[in-house]
């Protein structure tokens, strides 16, 4: 099994888009802002793995305003108020 990585030690609003299949953040931004630099950063057909904490359904809510996208909620396994908000299909509105 084979990953190809890239890590990059930069501020996310300083990197020039990098078409990543899967992009994860944990404790960064909020959700809205999360999906600003997932939409910037991913591919089309790309995944956001957003790690989230207890204020996760409001953010997405206020994210809905601006975006548009298909949701799972995964519960966390090491947090009962966490989850990790798997994102697909991201479009701005």
């Amino acid at each position: 099994f084979s990953l190809d990585t890239k890590v990059i030690v930069d501020r996310v609003e300083a990197v020039p888009s990098v078409r990543a299949d899967v992009l994860t953040s944990r404790a960064l931004a909020s959700v809205d802002q999360l999906l600003g630099f997932a939409n910037r950063h991913l591919n089309p057909s790309g995944t956001a793995l957003l790690l989230k904490g207890r204020n996760a359904s409001k953010e997405v809510d206020e994210a809905l305003a601006s975006w548009a996208f298909d949701l799972q909620n995964i519960p966390s396994r090491t947090d009962a108020e966490a989850s990790v908000l798997k994102i697909d299909n991201l479009r701005q509105r």
